[in-house]
């Protein structure tokens, strides 16, 4: 049974020694700290700790990143009941930072991770939980971290997702059977089968690690620890990670379902604001380097996980229209308003995505089927054959951007990470959207199926013209006549558009009954088949003299294809604005639009609407 443990003190900066970089610090006590299964006490009798990794001192660890030591801690030892040691900050870049910070007192936290060997029962706490005295326990590593969130007798603990781990080792009269107990044992055998999966996920990818995963399942260790050791091994033993079977795999890290909702895009935001917040950051950055290690290149920002993408907006507080009515003033933030944008219908529509590309993509296509004809007797057939094609796919890299205030992520009261990841999520939306339907199919951008040459072409006249029920049928039967009128058939045009429609007769005598049919969410019907409404839709085309022109498209949407390489880039702009004090977040994606069949499409882009 295992669970994730730390524990954190207060460093007194006041004894910092700024010739020998060093500063003295108790690293443990055995004071309580409350878990899950109860009350933990370190015991620090002798023999109780085990400093068999920490003979000839430690290495000194930034948020527990075994990459990009700091520094070392020397002269660990017991002494008055506690752990003991001198932190001894080294001379890189890094190193340099972190000591500036805890000499002028502003970082004050180290964190300490270990290893239970054993537990035994120990009375009651006041409370009535049971107490467990960790009689024999190893020490691991050591981490600068940032402010602890208990500073009694100078000590101060939290859970963490550092590598450590508690082994609770019980006989069968050591605890008594009860409820809780039974709960306590569950819970624990499914953070141990989580552990496992965790592990075994892990060494599946990276091959060369495999002996190393199978004594982390037989000893108990936790699979944070394990996912920082492999790294390590990985870098040793062949200077790069192994290659995955599908470098798909690279953007993946086999993080269970609870991993991947920890993961916080604010707290990664946070950490390249400022130094002084990594540490709070430090699964982040941990997943963002096991993706850089993977694909051999640095984030420009902070790699996110495809575990949380798959598993899963302009803010300030300053001006009320800009996020002011975020800060906490009986707030109803269940209520929160948010902005207007265009409607995201491609997906909708039924368009196929083709996730977690590899490379460049070639689907092939028969786009040519062999001829009959009919034969006199004792005459031979023509030879025909067959002709193919292919449709192709290649990463375009798709840039979206949002902002908000520094303050706002102090003050806001809603849950400031839903309203970054949604607003990503939407801008990046709209944009696959609008180049699905009008891309340009220059530089980085996509082709849309406006662009698309081959796709039905129902002109309204010289200038364009109002849209009737003719252009309607017209669009319908282009895709018809190509054998492509099957799978996912839907019109989409903008509010312009629908709004002419619903004016406009059917024809002549049919007693005011519209073109355009009312079909309930502010989606119609035309002919029969569903129709969409989005203004990323374009409703400022032109054609000869003529100016405002609106686009309508008809066709099978299953027949768009959207391909998608990896995960999401998250970089921080503190620039930008910075005279205003806001920050802008860019977000990086790699992304692509092709048609299975041009024939599948057919567009008037004349309608005029006023």
């Amino acid at each position: 049974m295992t669970e994730t443990v730390c524990r954190e003190i207060t460093i007194d900066h006041t004894r910092a020694d700024d010739e020998t970089r060093t500063v003295e610090a108790s690293l443990s006590s055995d004071t309580l700290v409350e878990r899950d299964f109860g009350f933990e006490r370190l015991s620090h009798d002798a023999g109780a700790v085990d400093l068999t990794r920490a003979e000839g001192g430690l290495p000194l660890l930034f948020s527990h990143n075994p990459d990009e030591p700091i520094g070392a801690v020397d002269r660990i030892k017991i002494a008055g009941g506690k752990l003991r040691g001198v932190l001894r900050f080294g001379r890189t870049q890094k190193a340099n930072d972190i000591w500036s910070l805890v000499r002028d007192g502003l970082l004050k936290g180290v964190s300490v991770g270990y290893r239970i060997l054993a537990m035994e029962p120990d009375g009651e706490h006041d409370n009535g939980r049971q107490i467990f005295n960790a009689t024999r326990w190893q020490l691991l590593e050591v981490s600068a971290v940032s402010v602890p969130a208990d500073a009694t007798v100078g000590v101060g603990r939290s859970h963490s997702t550092s590598s450590n781990t508690l082994t609770l080792q019980r006989g069968t009269n050591s605890m008594t059977q009860s409820t809780n107990q039974d709960a306590l044992v569950n819970d624990m055998r499914n953070k141990e089968n989580a552990r496992r999966e965790t592990i075994e996920a892990i060494a599946k990818m990276y091959p060369c690690v495999e002996p190393e995963s199978r004594e982390a399942i037989r000893s108990g260790m936790e699979a944070e620890s394990f996912r920082l050791i492999a790294l390590d091994l990985i870098h040793t033993r062949q200077g790069k990670p192994t290659e995955p079977q599908d470098l798909s795999d690279s953007w993946r890290l086999g993080m269970s379902s609870r991993e991947a909702s920890q993961f916080s895009f604010v707290r990664a935001i946070q950490a390249q604001l400022d130094p002084r917040m990594a540490a709070n950051a430090g699964f982040e950055l941990e997943c963002s380097e096991a993706i850089a290690q993977r694909l051999g290149k640095r984030p420009q920002g902070v790699y996110v996980p495809q575990d949380v993408v798959s598993h899963k907006r302009d803010l300030s507080v300053g001006t009320t229209t800009a996020g002011g009515f975020l800060k906490a003033t009986n707030l109803l933030s269940e209520s929160f308003i948010d902005i207007l944008r265009n409607k995201t219908l491609v997906l909708e529509l039924g368009a196929t995505v083709l996730s977690d590309l590899v490379g460049d993509v070639a689907i092939p296509k028969q786009d040519g089927a062999a001829t009959v004809a009919w034969v006199a007797e004792a005459v031979a057939a023509s030879e025909s054959q067959q002709t193919f094609a292919q449709v192709t796919l290649s990463p375009k890299s798709l840039s979206a951007w949002t902002e908000y205030s520094r303050k706002l992520l102090l003050q806001a009261t809603p849950d400031i990470e839903m309203l970054v990841k949604n607003d990503l999520a939407a801008v990046i939306g709209q944009e696959i959207d609008r180049v699905v339907i009008e891309g340009s199919g220059t530089g980085s951008e996509p082709l849309g199926i406006l662009g698309t040459a081959g796709i039905g072409d129902v002109a309204g006249g010289a200038v364009g013209a109002v849209p009737t029920l003719a252009h309607i049928v017209e669009l319908l039967t282009d895709v018809a006549n190509a054998n492509a009128d099957t799978g996912q058939l839907a019109y989409l045009t903008n509010s312009k558009v629908r709004g002419k429609l619903l004016q406009t007769e059917k024809f002549s005598g049919s007693s005011g009954s519209s073109i355009w049919e009312s079909g309930g969410n502010g989606e119609g019907i035309l002919l029969g088949h569903r129709a969409g409404v989005s203004n990323s839709v374009p409703s400022d085309l032109t054609k000869s003299t003529a100016t405002g022109l609106s686009a309508i498209l008809f066709g099978n949407w299953g027949d768009v294809l959207i391909g998608r390489w990896g995960g999401l880039d998250l970089l921080v702009d503190p620039y930008t604005n910075s005279s205003t004090g806001s920050i802008r977040i860019v977000v990086f994606t790699d992304t692509d639009v092709a048609l299975r069949h041009v024939e599948s499409f057919s567009a008037m882009q004349d309608a005029i609407t006023v």
